[in-house]
């Protein structure tokens, strides 16, 4: 468990945390999937009020973060040039992404709850 918590302080995801979650506080994280396996699942998502990061994000420190896609996102807009194809925007600010485009994003909310 110390080793964990020094991977997590450093910004490294600990062995064996291959599955993912989304922290209230912290967004998409990574965490062991006998953890994920418990939480109730919310569009998509294993969810939790709190997670083994919030330490680490309250420090400021980096926060290794799962893929997502725009797509499934509740603040994701798309663009109006070409709506079925195209770029969207973020309404939180985190700039253009195709909807499929897979990237880490701290602020990703599943769009169904």
């Amino acid at each position: 468990m110390q080793r964990d918590t020094d991977d997590r302080r450093a910004g490294r995801v600990p062995a064996g945390d291959t599955g993912r979650m989304l922290c209230k506080g912290c967004g998409p994280v990574w965490i062991h999937p006998d953890i994920a396996a418990v939480l109730p699942v919310v569009g998509g998502w294993p969810r939790a009020l709190g997670c083994p990061w919030c330490f680490v994000r309250k420090a400021g420190g980096h926060v290794p973060r799962p893929s997502v896609t725009c797509e499934g996102c509740r603040h994701f807009s798309l663009g109006t040039i070409n709506p079925d194809a195209g770029m969207g925007t973020c309404g939180a600010g985190k700039g253009s992404h195709y909807p499929a485009q897979r990237h880490k994003c701290d602020t990703f909310e599943p769009a169904r709850d």
